[in-house]
């Protein structure tokens, strides 16, 4: 049995990065299964663009906290909603 790898991305009002870190992430040799990227009440384009980046994507999925909890708030929030083994 294959372990399944997950890949956590913490995001506030980072915008101006996003597209060459999730590019980053998905073109990989071997993609990751799962790929979470927790939104931290950005003011910015953040949200559309990961919305876009992702779509249609099996195992990619956008959480968007409530508040802003900070890098490692959203870090955590992102680790709870993972499934795979790493």
């Amino acid at each position: 049995m294959t372990a399944t790898v997950a890949v956590v991305i913490p995001n506030r009002n980072d915008s101006e990065h996003l597209v060459a870190c999730l590019d980053s992430v998905l073109n990989q040799d071997s993609p990751p299964d799962q790929i979470i990227v927790v939104d931290d009440q950005s003011t910015d384009n953040s949200v559309s663009i990961i919305r876009e980046r992702i779509a249609g994507m099996a195992g990619a999925e956008l959480v968007i906290n409530p508040v802003c909890m900070g890098t490692m708030g959203a870090l955590n929030r992102g680790l709870d909603q993972v499934t795979s083994d790493y």
